[in-house]
């Protein structure tokens, strides 16, 4: 299992798609936000780094 990058898997065409690396560094800690909308993650490395990442949805676009 690759630990240093994160991808996302489409479950209908079987395609992976990378979203980020942080390679040479590793992913130590991954979560899923209570209301799905963000992702947060922490990199094992000599600094303290806490990425969140926020997913688009149609549901939240402007009409």
């Amino acid at each position: 299992m690759v630990k240093d990058k994160l991808n996302l898997l489409d479950t209908q065409t079987r395609q992976v798609t990378e979203l980020f690396s942080v390679a040479p560094r590793q992913l130590q800690f991954l979560s899923v936000a209570p209301d799905n909308r963000s992702l947060v993650l922490s990199v094992n490395t000599t600094e303290a780094d806490i990425w969140l990442f926020s997913f688009a949805s149609s549901d939240n676009e402007a009409k």
